[in-house]
């Protein structure tokens, strides 16, 4: 098998371009993440990697995050090795029967606090960047799309890589210089309760672009209630996942704990029958 950095590579993940992601091995066969661009790979390429490297140093392993191994580059490729999360990802648990909701949800809220309590934003918390183990522990991976609030913007920052389909409304318009605005933790309070309420209606609460890219944004912003029999079995989530997904961050919950204890009133581990 190939290596790098003294890392086995035991297969890929995903590649495109210059860009791979691998399960690899450490030296005692302990399983890691190896995310690898070329050298001379256009610049967005490597600002990637190195605003995922920022971000979970940061971070240093605490809670929802994985641990950084080790980073380096050597004649064609800089890379970063990173703890392997061995759980499934949320776009598998959507399709599972017999799910645990409020477990599961109340497990994706809490780790979303202690990430935003850590001094980072996400920036892209799609259904696969999401991994939740048996006891429905929840973990974020792929972070190069994150954001540290109190440091400066780096100069001419375009968001890397965004799931546009569940974006927060104030990423899409440009500001004046033409950049695009930087994901916060309300941002990140929108996505997952996008991904909640996809969870629970089977689709998404507002219309789809007409392109998955920026600059193309939905017809509508308005998010659509929940509804049905989710509603009925849980009737004050409507009402947390309305919050939000305000289209005026300001109105959305101040913090991501406020979100999590939120969600927790309203998702009481044995709902009530009539």
């Amino acid at each position: 098998m190939s290596t790098l950095g003294g890392f086995t590579l035991r297969r890929g993940i995903a590649s495109q371009g210059c860009h791979a992601v691998y399960q690899g091995e450490d030296s005692s066969g302990g399983l890691v993440a190896i995310r690898a661009v070329c050298l001379d790979a256009h610049e967005d390429l490597r600002q990637r990697l190195d605003t995922e490297l920022v971000s979970l140093t940061r971070l240093a392993g605490a809670g929802p995050a994985p641990a950084v191994i080790a980073d380096g580059q050597n004649a064609k490729l800089q890379y970063l090795v990173t703890q392997w999360l061995p759980g499934q990802t949320w776009r598998a648990y959507r399709k599972m029967p017999d799910v645990d909701v409020p477990r599961l949800f109340a497990g994706a809220a809490s780790a979303l606090a202690a990430l935003h309590r850590g001094g980072v934003a996400h920036g892209d918390l799609s259904d696969n960047n999401i991994v939740v183990y048996d006891d429905y522990t929840v973990r974020f991976v792929d972070f190069e799309s994150s954001v540290v609030p109190d440091a400066p913007a780096p100069v001419g920052r375009v968001p890397a890589r965004v799931t546009w389909r569940i974006a927060a409304p104030e990423l899409f318009p440009p500001a004046l210089d033409g950049r695009w605005a930087r994901p916060t933790p309300a941002c990140d309070q929108y996505s997952l309760a996008s991904l909640f309420h996809r969870f629970l209606a089977g689709d998404y609460p507002r219309n789809k672009p007409s392109k998955d890219v920026p600059g193309h944004p939905p017809s509508d912003f308005g998010a659509r209630p929940l509804t049905g029999a989710p509603a009925d079995r849980w009737p004050d989530l409507p009402q947390v996942l309305a919050t939000a997904l305000a289209i005026d961050p300001t109105h959305r919950y101040a913090t991501s704990e406020d979100f999590a204890r939120a969600l927790h009133d309203a998702l009481p581990p044995h709902p009530r029958r009539d």
